[in-house]
């Protein structure tokens, strides 16, 4: 018996890969900290040019619409529409580092 009583509970893992998590994750606070849009391709994106630098294979890591939202839930991070000129701006013309 797992003391859950309507059944919902969800075992916690650790990250495969917590150096990656820690710096994606500082890199998402960071932009946003500027105001900057931030979208699940650009997480993708930066997150497969973090895991280069840190020699993760591309076999060990997938970046896949689960893992992102798996990465959203780990660090609350939610989809936010954009209304205005903000929302006209295509994810190509956010300025990356």
């Amino acid at each position: 018996m797992s003391g859950d009583i309507n059944g919902t509970a969800r075992r916690i893992r650790a990250v495969r890969f917590p150096m990656l998590e820690a710096a994606l994750g500082h890199w998402v606070q960071g932009r946003e900290a500027l105001g900057h849009i931030v979208t699940g391709p650009l997480i993708i994106e930066k997150g497969k040019r973090i895991a280069k630098h840190l020699n993760i294979s591309e076999d060990s890591i997938s970046f896949s619409p689960g893992w992102l939202g798996s990465f959203k839930e780990r660090h609350m991070l939610s989809d936010h529409r954009w209304h205005g000129e903000a929302g006209s701006a295509s994810p190509e013309s956010a300025q990356e580092e």
